[in-house]
């Protein structure tokens, strides 16, 4: 990645944040402060070029296809057990299909990525409860977003963002690639 790089609807490539965790709140309000509210925003880049959300959200989406078809029996299990799947709150479920429906501070795409794919593979959730699939707390979770692996391993950025995930995960890719986007008019 250049360091100013301009992406393709003229948002100029800043840095790596590295990882927010915890902190994505205080440093929203620093970045606030230091561009203005609206003038900078979080994007992804692979391979050099700065994904918008539907081509983000497409490489995760691709790799949880990828687990699916070299372990179609986690599938099966998955529309078995699950009526759905959420990431930080129950209330995700109610994003369905539709990345534009946050309803929560914190973004949530893994599970809306998750649905997406059985969708696209053609199955259902016939289960009776909800699965989480996000978080520390479902690590051990072979659908965590810091289990999945990423579809493409050599182009999550280095160094890599450290964390309870495994270093080729979809949220290595995630935190490792993430980058701090300015209006090409900002500071």
């Amino acid at each position: 990645m250049v360091p100013s790089q301009i992406s393709s609807d003229g948002w100029r490539v800043l840095g790596r944040p590295g990882r927010l965790g915890r902190a994505v709140d205080r440093r929203r309000r620093e970045f606030d402060a230091r561009f203005g509210p609206g003038e900078w925003k979080f994007g992804h880049v692979l391979r050099g070029e700065v994904l918008r959300l539907a081509k983000v959200t497409g490489v995760v989406e691709a790799s949880y296809a990828s687990l699916f078809r070299s372990e179609p029996k986690l599938l099966t299990d998955l529309c078995a057990v699950a009526a759905d799947v959420f990431e930080n709150a129950r209330s995700n479920v109610r994003s369905a299909l539709d990345y534009s429906v946050q309803e929560r501070k914190a973004p949530h795409v893994f599970d809306i990525a998750l649905r997406r794919v059985v969708r696209q593979l053609g199955q259902e959730f016939n289960g009776k409860g909800l699965l989480r699939i996000g978080g520390a707390k479902c690590s051990g979770s072979p659908l965590s977003p810091g289990r999945v692996p990423f579809i493409q391993p050599l182009a999550i950025a280095e160094p890599r963002e450290v964390g309870w995930w495994d270093s080729d995960s979809i949220l290595s890719f995630w935190e490792s690639n993430r980058v701090l986007l300015v209006q090409t008019g900002g500071s």
